[in-house]
């Protein structure tokens, strides 16, 4: 599979999301303080987000970041990120 490929996976996964959750482009794109054509981009595999993006659209999305990356590379990161995010709640305070 090429990056190009992979990239429209994702995009698409993004899109499917972000209907379901009745946003539009512009909006996403506010939530995520990127403008509507990034989004726009990583709907159709022109660019791909970057890990942290990925972990705000799941979050803002309401889906799994698994969901989303078909990168292992991506996935591993958000995945850390998420187990050190989980890790900050459980510490005593």
């Amino acid at each position: 599979m090429t990056d190009r490929r992979r990239g429209t996976i994702i995009g698409d996964r993004i899109r499917e999301a972000r209907i379901r959750a009745g946003l539009t482009q512009r909006q996403v794109g506010a939530l995520l303080g990127v403008t509507r054509q990034t989004i726009w981009c990583w709907e159709t595999g022109r660019m791909a987000p970057n890990a942290r993006h990925l972990a705000e659209l799941s979050s803002r999305l309401g889906v799994s970041t698994e969901s989303l990356p078909q990168d292992p590379a991506v996935r591993r990161h958000t995945a850390q990120r998420t187990a050190g995010d989980a890790s900050l709640l459980s510490e005593p305070g």
